[in-house]
């Protein structure tokens, strides 16, 4: 992981956290060299290792993956937001909240049981 992001992401922990190189590096069982060195992008942490450094500032590192515009979507994904875009589902939902909870989980248990037969008599669809 030898990027500008794990060094800023080392920096920015160790600053939040008001330690100095010295400090972190006691609390992570490293040398001060070592920390400056992936401060400043001439070493790689790692993934691991960065966490751990995190973790000694006394923080987490939270990722979240999120798909950048226009990038391409799988073929049952793309098929799941032409529905929800052309409000195709609209109308199912507006059914089902129509229902009761004893009959949402009815019809629910019912799909189930239709989706089981489909796949043991056509296979896992893909």
């Amino acid at each position: 992981m030898k990027s500008a992001a794990a060094a800023s992401i080392i920096h920015d922990a160790r600053i939040r956290a008001g330690l100095s190189q010295r400090q972190l590096a006691r609390r992570a069982g490293t040398s001060q060299a070592v920390i400056s060195a992936y401060e400043n992008g001439r070493r790689d942490p790692g993934f691991a290792h960065m966490l751990e450094l995190v973790r000694a500032a006394g923080f987490t590192l939270d990722m979240q993956l999120t798909r950048q515009l226009g990038a391409p979507r799988s073929r049952r994904e793309a098929d799941i937001w032409s529905m929800v875009e052309s409000g195709e589902d609209d109308d199912r939902i507006r059914d089902n909240l129509g229902l009761s909870a004893t009959q949402r989980l009815r019809k629910m248990g019912a799909m189930r049981t239709f989706a089981g037969k489909y796949r043991g008599a056509a296979g896992r669809p893909q």
